[in-house]
């Protein structure tokens, strides 16, 4: 499963890193936008035509969030529809802009969910903060380790958070609790049963959008599940601190041969939008 994760992942960022190549200099809309990176994720055969993050429309997050306040990304949820995709909402040097996907394979029903927070502007407070918190989503990711249960991890995520002065605005309608900092992959330490084959074949975007969803267990203060070997998980708090706009670098953590593995493949968003700074 990790295979494909990865797989579906280079090739969502790879799709918008193209669209956004061709239009960040035009001022797009959110709309825009999102309609021209859904053409691209479509042509790939091996992953569901809609996303399983649904409400918004294609299981597409594309939020603009213009300074000085930023309001589009400042949200804890992207589901209700003012936060969906807008054509009143344009791309600019200064925007900092919140983009995520929600592919899901056909055949093993692995979600190849893909996130992050893409800033080009000259603000070096805001540079700085995208830097605390990618250096901190990578600190939790080393947290997920065989044998703890995710509250511990979910533990562990908040100290972090906290030591670093930063708030997680994150909340999940399927999640019993108050916030989360992510979720387990559906299917990841367990074989799909035949009824939920039957719906994945189906290709009922709602259905299928539904079933994973439902998938899920989050990795909140309360869930007791173990982390095994096969357990594939997300990492995905959404940071903010005092004065300075939510962001997220949204990473994918699984196991192979025993060994931890941070799937990320962010590197073409990254170049398109200057932030390189970020790898080094």
């Amino acid at each position: 499963m990790i295979t494909e994760i990865r797989e579906m992942r280079r090739s969502a960022a790879r799709a918008l890193a193209t669209v956004l190549a061709e239009l960040k200099d035009t001022h797009p809309s959110e709309v825009a936008l999102r309609d021209a990176w859904h053409e691209r994720l479509v042509e790939n055969p091996v992953t569901c035509p809609e996303g399983w993050y649904i409400p918004p429309p294609h299981g597409i997050v594309l939020a603009v969030g213009n300074p000085p306040l930023f309001n589009r990304v400042n949200t804890p949820t992207f589901r209700p529809e003012p936060t969906w995709p807008s054509p009143h909402h344009r791309l600019n040097r200064e925007s900092l802009l919140f983009v995520y996907s929600s592919r899901i394979h056909q055949v093993t029903g692995a979600i190849g969910d893909i996130g992050c927070s893409l800033y080009r502007g000259g603000s070096p407070a805001i540079q700085d903060h995208l830097s605390k918190i990618w250096d901190v989503t990578a600190r939790i990711a080393e947290e997920v380790r065989l044998g703890i249960i995710l509250s511990q991890l979910y533990s562990r995520a908040m100290n972090v958070i906290s030591e670093n002065k930063l708030t997680n605005n994150i909340y999940s309608a399927h999640d019993g609790d108050d916030t989360n900092i992510g979720h387990t992959i559906a299917w990841s330490n367990e074989r799909i049963p035949p009824h939920e084959r039957r719906v994945l074949a189906a290709g009922e975007a709602e259905q299928v959008a539904q079933l994973v969803s439902n998938k899920r267990r989050f990795i909140n203060r309360t869930e007791s599940l173990e982390i095994t070997e096969d357990l594939v998980l997300t990492i995905e708090p959404r940071l903010s601190a005092p004065g300075l706009p939510p962001a997220c670098f949204h990473v994918i953590v699984g196991f192979e041969r025993g060994h931890r593995v941070v799937i990320t493949e962010f590197e073409p968003l990254f170049d398109v939008f200057e932030m390189n700074y970020l790898l080094y």
